[in-house]
């Protein structure tokens, strides 16, 4: 078996003067790969779970990736209002040339769906220095909808991507707000030379998909609902 870094944390770090309960009888498991654009690993890349209850946000545990790719995190449950983040590359203090992914909306649901084990999808990341900009706008066409939320699929810079999309989560105090804000035009940088998925949800909750392909110049491209 191939040797994983594996931290566990117990004693969590604190974002201010509260704290997330969590319980010390339930254990998460979160494991997955990470690659360049051409499949090939990427060792030491920065895995890390974050607990999110709305208000205060904690971590939950660490790891990097092994020379296969590979990373395996095990970190505490927490109570039912509390959802986790999978942060994959994101680096606050040091500088990194490579891309970063974000899963959110994981909500405690969706953990005993999965029986407290996720198998997330390989995550490709890219040079950012390899990038060119997506001018991303959606315009109404009266049909009494409006957008609620969007996923942008494939390689993006700093990437968030709704782990579970369909889900409109109603078990954390503040439904995710923050995550579903959007402007109704975005400019996102992404990897030159492939095709993006833009998957979006309006507010009678249907769901659809465009595909969009990127060359090596900066485009603006426009979704009518």
């Amino acid at each position: 078996m191939n040797k994983v870094l594996l931290l566990i944390i117990t004693a969590l770090t604190l974002y201010g003067c509260n704290t997330i309960e969590y319980e010390g009888a339930t254990k998460i498991i979160f494991e997955g790969r990470v690659t360049d654009p051409n499949g090939n690993p990427l060792e030491g890349i920065p895995v890390e779970a974050e607990y999110d209850d709305g208000y205060v946000r904690d971590i939950a545990g660490i790891g990097e990736t092994n020379a296969n790719g590979e990373y395996l995190i095990m970190f505490p449950g927490a109570r039912e209002d509390v959802a986790i983040e999978l942060q994959i590359n994101r680096q606050y203090q040091n500088y990194s040339s490579l891309s970063n992914t974000t899963y959110v909306n994981i909500t405690r649901s969706v953990l005993r769906a999965d029986n407290y084990k996720i198998n997330f999808e390989p995550v490709k990341l890219y040079p950012i220095n390899n990038s060119v900009t997506l001018a991303l706008n959606f315009v109404s066409s009266n049909s009494g909808r409006s957008l609620l939320k969007y996923d942008v699929l494939g390689m993006v810079n700093v990437n968030y991507i709704d782990y579970n999309f369909q889900n409109i989560p109603m078990d954390t105090p503040r439904n995710f707000e923050p995550y579903y804000d959007y402007y109704p035009y975005n400019n996102i940088s992404v990897a030159k030379n492939q095709v993006l998925t833009v998957k979006y949800m309006l507010s009678d909750f249907s769901v659809y998909e465009v595909e969009v392909p990127v060359g090596e110049e900066s485009f603006e491209y426009t979704i009518s609902y």
